[in-house]
């Protein structure tokens, strides 16, 4: 996963020279098919543990949505290169996802 979090990183570095952390747009970077598939197994994974089992379908649908939102938005920007556990910092993210995404519907 390190791999490709860092092809992901390197994907548009000629078009970004010069400019300062706060201006790049991480928008335009590409993301490999095998990233994506690494983290939909963690989603997967994750929402197939017992914590998460007994909810529906449709929540357990917003949860995985809101994950790849976070992780879009702000989870790859973020995360810390020097480590070399990126599975432990994207679980997090998907279990921080998840009990917000309940905690949201249970508050309505």
């Amino acid at each position: 996963m390190q791999a490709e979090l860092i092809k992901w990183r390197d994907s548009n570095l000629e078009n970004e020279k010069g400019l300062k952390p706060d201006e790049i747009d991480y928008t335009k970077r590409k993301m490999s098919d095998e990233l994506c598939k690494m983290l939909m197994a963690i989603a997967d994974k994750l929402l197939n543990r017992s914590e998460f089992r007994n909810y529906s379908k449709e929540l357990k649908e917003d949860a995985k949505g809101y994950f790849f939102y976070k992780v879009m938005k702000s989870g790859l920007r973020n995360y810390n290169f020097k480590f070399n556990n990126p599975f432990a910092y994207f679980t997090t993210c998907a279990w921080n996802a998840y009990i917000s995404t309940i905690m949201k519907h249970y508050k309505h």
